[in-house]
């Protein structure tokens, strides 16, 4: 199933240079055949291009992000934490580049944004823990997590407030892997940070494992939200959000949420 899974999400989701490559191969083809075909290729060539105008309009992508998180927001108060004694930040990428014996880790803009916030949080509630979740992905050395506790560090979090799950690799093995920590650290509360496209599916999968977290969206722009004139931003969040509702769909089939 997960092959499956992973082969919709690289080729099937629009918004990727992927999708873009292989629908404007389509289209080619088609066109270079006759009759109904080539007129089938025009058409479809047509629809390409409109689509991924609408899905790179910030409009677009903000009125997507909106149906996923819920319609939940960035704790301001200490009030709305109802007692929160530990933030849970979800990893979202990163990245480690080598050469000449050196290297440097760097955290993609979505983890980034998780980052800030899970420091935001932290400076709210005084001196609370804070958990990383997140482990391998592909073919780096280092567990997500541990680059984003380095990048917590920089930006003032002191480093035996923060704890680091490295085995999850996805929002369903956060839950399993969080679990018994949170339970070792006597943690019945947290505030739960992630991004608006994943903070739905995160909650609701949380909860079913029987955790009680908090919801604390990221920021993900930095450019006029409601705009009509595409942008790369935008197209990459229209996807994000598309494969938000991929991710709802597949974790309700399988009982998770």
């Amino acid at each position: 199933m997960s092959i499956v899974t992973e082969f919709v999400k690289a080729f099937l989701i629009p918004g990727s240079l992927v999708f873009l490559v292989w629908g404007l191969i389509l289209g080619l083809i088609l066109l270079h055949l006759r009759g109904r075909a080539a007129q089938w290729g025009l058409r479809w060539l047509t629809l390409l291009a409109a689509l991924y105008w609408v899905l790179s309009m910030p409009f677009t992508a903000q009125l997507l992000l909106v149906g996923l998180n819920g319609g939940y927001g960035s704790v301001q108060d200490v009030d709305e934490t109802r007692e929160a004694t530990a933030v849970v930040v979800l990893t979202g990428g990163a990245g480690t580049y080598r050469a000449g014996g050196k290297e440097i880790k760097t955290l993609p803009r979505i983890s980034a944004f998780r980052t800030l916030e899970a420091a935001r949080v932290y400076s709210l509630l005084g001196d609370p823990l804070v958990i990383v979740s997140g482990g391998l992905v592909g073919d780096e050395l280092n567990a997500e997590s541990e680059n984003m506790r380095e990048a917590l560090i920089k930006i003032g979090v002191p480093s035996e407030r923060i704890l680091v799950e490295t085995q999850s690799r996805n929002t369903r093995e956060h839950a399993v892997q969080l679990e018994p920590l949170l339970k070792a650290h006597r943690i019945k509360r947290f505030v739960l940070v992630t991004s608006p496209s994943e903070m739905w599916r995160a909650k609701a999968t949380l909860e079913a494992a029987g955790l009680d977290p908090v919801p604390s969206v990221t920021e993900e722009w930095g450019e006029q939200r409601w705009g009509v004139l595409p942008t790369s931003t935008a197209l990459r969040l229209s996807r994000s959000a598309l494969l938000g509702y991929m991710g709802l769909i597949y974790y309700w089939v399988r009982g998770w949420i």
